[in-house]
């Protein structure tokens, strides 16, 4: 539970009406007017579209003990009118920062913290459902890893939870050390180090210099062993547990028995804690899948977390919404795998679609990777020549730079498009049943649009 003496621990600059302050009774922390509750404390975040501060009446309307402030705002503003108490910070998202690790340090349990460049989410929802079997669990919901959502997941923390599990991400140099600095992790993970965000990162050395954050605020890393860059990083921790597919110098060992024609793997397990492997069958397809399966089947072992448990968790498993979900539509098969793109997880999805068997043809649908700055040209060219050697035949691009795909890839079965409209109509042409559809691309690009279009012909057909 958030108190007063939580709140006034906070860096401030001024806490207008003091004596009221004292005797406030807070409930839980808000950023938002549209769901916070009586006694809340209401956070004024100044984001990209919206600024909090324009909704400090309705905050308080609804309840609101005491609202935070930043000291621009206090500056510009007439504050007669505030009957409640106001604390001014000088910025309110360092502030909601500082008050869930304040709020952090009183619960003694393990944070474990998931980074990196591709499957994130994924890999979370996979431990937490292992974990579940055992322990009473708290989560980030969704994808709510960067300043703002890491604090709201830990100021979730109560104390029937005995483990957190917590997603970081960034997208620029320094946000993942600034994020730890909040969750004081106890454990760490990495997924993978590709190459993301190289408009800022610039390099996939620089990829790893900012993942590799989490292992060196980490007493415990889980260690993928497959990556070299993620060993590197992990050189200085004391404590890891090891897992690959590659090699014997694994604790926890993986091998991939088998694959259905879903392209989800039969994984076989072996680890010291067990007297015979472990089996399981996978319900989510793609290799990297089956890499996050093991990163979870780690984690349980570490904390305890038996075989039934573990292979029952892990074969119940199935893909958030966006995240190479198989969907069938009248007798078409749609990989939706629209969350997201960066080259790595492009090559991912080629892969896992390759993985598929079907009767008809296997169709491409990619919209551009953003963020790739100068080297976005390049990346994509890659990609086209990727589509082309894994023999794909038919392929349809959308976007600026997505057409430097559609170029390089010299298909005979090939159309690029500047108007979603027009590639849908376009695709929904040339869709058969017993066709598979792999659709990707950037969250900016919005290809779910384009599986919207796509299940709505379907379905009158």
């Amino acid at each position: 539970m958030i108190t007063i003496r939580d709140v006034m621990s906070v860096p401030h600059k001024k806490a207008m009406r003091f004596e009221k302050l004292r005797k406030v009774k807070i409930s839980g922390v808000s950023i938002d007017t549209r769901t916070i509750r009586p006694r809340n404390i209401f956070f004024a975040i100044r984001g990209k579209r919206l600024d909090g501060h324009s909704f400090i009446e309705s905050a308080i309307q609804r309840g609101a003990s005491c609202v935070v402030v930043d000291e621009r705002w206090y500056q510009e503003k007439d504050r007669s009118q505030y009957l409640i108490p106001l604390l001014v910070v000088e910025n309110t998202i360092d502030a909601l920062g500082q008050i869930a690790n304040i709020h952090r340090r009183k619960f003694r349990i393990p944070v474990i913290v998931i980074a990196g460049s591709n499957g994130k989410t994924t890999t979370k929802d996979m431990i937490a459902t292992v974990l579940s079997t055992r322990y009473s669990v708290l989560k980030t919901e969704g994808n709510l890893n960067n300043q703002i959502g890491v604090p709201m997941t830990l100021l979730r923390l109560s104390p029937k939870q005995q483990i957190a599990i917590i997603e970081h991400g960034t997208n620029h140099p320094g946000e993942l050390e600034s994020l730890v600095k909040i969750s004081e992790p106890t454990h760490a993970l990495i997924t993978t180090i590709g190459r993301e965000h190289l408009e800022f990162f610039t390099t996939l050395d620089g990829v790893a210099a900012e993942e590799g954050t989490v292992f060196r605020y980490s007493r415990f890393g889980f260690v993928y062993a497959d990556d070299p860059l993620i060993v590197a990083r992990a050189r200085g921790l004391k404590h890891t547990l090891r897992y690959g597919f590659k090699g014997s110098r694994s604790h926890v060992r993986g091998k991939i028995i088998d694959v259905d024609m879903h392209g989800c793997a039969r994984l076989q397990l072996r680890a010291k804690q067990f007297s015979q492997p472990l089996e399981m069958n996978l319900g989510v397809p793609g290799y990297h899948n089956a890499v996050n399966a093991l990163a979870a089947a780690a984690v349980g072992i570490q904390f305890g977390i038996g075989k039934k448990n573990i292979t029952h968790a892990v074969e119940s498993f199935t893909a958030s919404s966006k995240r190479m979900e198989i969907m069938k539509i009248r007798h078409v098969t749609i990989l939706n795998d629209t969350y997201n793109a960066n080259p790595d997880s492009v090559v991912a999805a080629l892969s896992t679609f390759e993985s598929i068997s079907i009767s008809g043809k296997k169709i491409v649908v990619l919209g551009d990777m953003l963020e790739l700055g100068e080297k976005s040209e390049h990346e994509h060219a890659k990609i086209g020549l990727e589509v082309a050697n894994r023999g794909y035949e038919y392929l349809f691009t959308f976007g600026p730079h997505a057409r430097f795909i559609f170029e390089t890839s010299k298909l005979g079965f090939a159309q690029h498009f500047d108007d979603k409209t027009a590639l849908i109509k376009n695709l929904c042409a040339t869709i058969s049943p017993g066709d598979a559809v792999l659709i990707k691309g950037s969250r900016g690009m919005k290809m779910e649009e384009v599986i919207e279009g796509v299940t709505n012909y379907l379905i009158k057909q």
